[in-house]
């Protein structure tokens, strides 16, 4: 519910039913937002906009999308004004993003994912040790860095490019999903922060042991070219 989607005769209808029903979630013409009418009573246009969307990202993350789709009214046309063409309304063109790209995003699946996280974290950190306890001289610090490089930038590429399919969503969606995905693009955008700066660490980690074993290799090599020359 962005730009058009909200224009100023649903905006004056959405606060009429605020004041009316100041209990009940605000609706008008069909779209229903998940705030109670007291809750926006007082808002502007762009605040509502706002709380409306960082509502709407709480119920996609906690109780999942097949909750949130319910307030994707604006997507679909009256009860009284079938489509014409008999399509789903959500797969129209004027949709930026599919509700359902956001499924892997919620509570629910990052539940279920956690034992399995935690595992290999484990794994990971116990290779790690054996790693470092197997190496010698700079090894130990370019072997671990290669390990976090190679196994954060996947993450940091797949984290960055999910962060470009919201930005765009926001920016061609008319609807309320354009909301939703801006709200989202915030943590999603931290989390591939997170994952680019795990893997620079590594690749730096990695460098910084490269330049130590040519710089011993070097020291070694005038040292041996010292002693012949005295001998």
């Amino acid at each position: 519910m962005i730009g058009g989607a909200l224009n100023d005769d649903l905006f004056a209808k959405l606060q009429a039913s605020a004041r009316s029903n100041p209990e009940a979630e605000a609706q008008a013409e069909g779209v229903t937002i998940p705030l109670r009418g007291k809750e926006i009573a007082d808002l502007s246009r762009e605040q509502l906009l706002q709380k409306s969307a960082s509502r709407l990202a709480d119920i996609l993350y906690y109780e999942g999308v097949d909750a949130g789709e319910a307030y994707f009214q604006d997507l679909t046309p009256n009860e009284e004004e079938p489509s014409s063409t008999g399509q789903d309304p959500r797969d129209g063109k004027d949709e930026g993003l599919q509700l359902e790209l956001l499924a892997p995003f919620t509570g629910a699946t990052h539940d279920g994912l956690r034992p399995f996280a935690v595992g290999l974290a484990l794994v990971a950190a116990a290779l790690l040790a054996v790693l470092v306890l197997l190496s010698r001289g700079f090894g130990r610090l370019g072997g671990p860095g290669i390990a976090i490089a190679i196994t954060t930038g996947p993450f940091a590429l797949v984290a960055t490019a999910f962060r470009g399919v919201l930005e765009d969503g926001q920016q061609s969606s008319e609807s309320t999903l354009a909301a939703a995905a801006g709200a989202l693009r915030a943590p999603v955008a931290g989390l591939a922060d997170t994952f680019a700066v795990l893997a620079v660490i590594g690749l730096v980690m990695a460098a910084l042991a490269v330049t130590g074993q040519v710089a011993a290799v070097l020291v070694a090599r005038r040292r041996q070219a010292r002693a012949a020359a005295v001998a």
